[in-house]
């Protein structure tokens, strides 16, 4: 199948503290494993995996690993399939000791014609690009919401493209990439061009464009609108603060500019989406 027919349903999000070795082991479910802090070795059947902070794993069920903290790791686990097939099974699939793995119980290894990175386990050194999104699926899955369950798919769904996309990136451009966008995190509450950009980096801004288009299919200017957006609607859904203070807080020209772009995006304006979803 192609990454966009999957469907993700998610068993299991949460953020996890890992103390002690966990496995030999195999999962029912696929599993994704995203380090916030600490570290921990990773060991495959015949690989092993350094997860630092910003470093993630994902592997499809079935797969033998065991997790050896170092001497602990905090991190952000997903247990899912990508597919709805099994969404009726809405219980956790708890790992199991590989010699009491069950294969008749698995779900479904899915194959994928244009990501086939996913087809074995899948590590990325430094994808921090996904940590906001992945903890925005935590706390859905906390709360609960109407609707919640779709939304975290669609959520989910996007995630997957970002991390088949980062598994593109080589050499240099990985780093350049993870540079930039540590810059645009820690300004985009202030003026930010594509000649800044530049200027920061000492890179040309042209160059720096092309990057972000090739890798995340969106402009340098697009991601810094969607990445105030997602701050914007963190303040939104968190304070009491105004449209206007929202705006001025993330690096938007005014309230109006905004309203405008936020409905460009979700389809309706803040104070109804405030409204709808507190």
């Amino acid at each position: 199948m192609k990454l966009i027919e999957a469907a993700p349903y998610i068993r299991f999000a949460d953020v996890l503290k890992m103390t002690n070795q966990r496995g030999p082991s195999k999962t029912y479910d696929c599993r994704l494993i995203y380090a916030l802090s600490g570290k921990a070795t990773i060991a495959f059947a015949d690989h092993s995996v350094e997860l630092v902070r910003c470093s993630a794993v994902t592997f499809q069920s079935g797969t033998l690993y065991t997790i050896l903290p170092s001497p602990e790791l905090t991190a952000i686990v997903y247990d899912f399939d990508y597919t709805q097939g099994y969404s009726h099974i809405t219980n956790i699939q708890y790992p199991c000791p590989a010699d009491r793995f069950v294969p008749e119980r698995a779900f479904t290894h899915v194959s994928f014609s244009d990501a086939t990175a996913f087809d074995n386990a899948l590590y990325l050194p430094n994808i921090r690009l996904i940590e906001n999104s992945l903890m925005e699926i935590v706390d859905e899955m906390k709360q609960c919401k109407p609707l919640y369950q779709g939304k975290c798919s669609a959520i989910f769904k996007s995630i997957l493209f970002d991390m088949a996309r980062h598994a593109h990136l080589k050499g240099n451009n990985y780093k350049l990439i993870d540079t930039l966008i540590d810059y645009i995190r820690d300004n985009y509450k202030h003026r930010i061009t594509n000649v800044e950009c530049g200027k920061a980096l000492n890179y040309n801004p042209c160059y720096l464009n092309r990057l972000m288009v090739e890798n995340f299919g969106i402009s340098l200017h697009q991601y810094v609108l969607r990445y105030r957006l997602s701050m914007a609607t963190k303040l939104l859904l968190t304070t009491d603060l105004t449209i206007a203070e929202i705006a001025e807080q993330t690096g938007f020209q005014n309230a109006s500019r905004f309203s405008n772009y936020f409905k460009e995006v979700t389809g309706e304006r803040p104070l109804k989406y405030r409204q709808y979803n507190h």
